[in-house]
């Protein structure tokens, strides 16, 4: 993301509601859940009721685009780079064995 102007940032401590759509999923796939706080001064969250006031203005949807851009080159890296969907899959399911076997 730092191609794109982007800084990693840790998430601001609070008790976050909300859950994901993903459930057990993950224990049969690789999968991938992105949360990012829209508004670089507010870092308001889905959930937060201000997220509303936010979420539709220029700054919040040039966030969510360049998000969108790093998760297809990921997709894409995935798919045609060094580390194939197949090196995912097989560090995937060495975890998945590691964690069943704890």
């Amino acid at each position: 993301m730092r191609e794109y102007g982007q800084e990693g940032d840790s998430l601001v401590p609070q008790t976050l509601g909300g859950s994901t759509d993903i459930g057990n999923v993950s224990y049969v796939l690789p999968t991938i859940n992105v949360l990012f706080g829209i508004s670089a001064q507010n870092k308001y969250f889905p959930h937060d009721v201000r997220f509303a006031a936010v979420a539709g203005t220029n700054e919040v949807l040039k966030q969510a685009v360049t998000i969108g851009k790093g998760l297809a080159l990921l997709g894409w890296d995935c798919l045609s780079g060094d580390r194939s969907f197949a090196d995912v899959k097989s560090n995937f399911e060495q975890k998945i064995a590691k964690a069943e076997a704890a």
